[in-house]
């Protein structure tokens, strides 16, 4: 019986092992020590936290209206909130219908 595959895999699986952990310790180190070369991601400055906080005071009436009935998340807003709850409601009767589970109801 041959061996020399999976000697030929075992060492295709170290090779790999060992680049893993080269990736590793070059991404640590670039993580530990962030250069100015090297953008952040996302900067978040205290004037951006106050105006995210302003925008969802402002829109709490909206937010506490959705929180209490059904929504689909990522539909396109109606012309009118009213347009909006009737579609959401449409759409998630056809879901529940389409189903067939008793235990939901519309």
């Amino acid at each position: 019986m041959d061996s020399s595959p999976s000697l030929a895999m075992q060492e295709s699986i170290d090779n790999l092992s060992k680049l893993v952990q080269e990736l590793h310790v070059k991404l640590d180190k670039l993580l530990a020590n962030p250069s100015s070369t090297v953008p952040p991601i996302h900067t978040v400055s205290e004037q951006s936290s106050y105006a995210s906080i302003v925008r969802a005071l402002s829109q709490s009436e909206k937010i506490k209206d959705k929180s209490q009935r059904a929504v689909l998340v990522g539909s396109q807003e109606k012309a009118t909130p009213q347009e909006t709850a009737q579609h959401d409601e449409e759409v998630l009767k056809e879901i529940i219908d389409a189903t067939h589970d008793k235990e939901l109801k519309h």
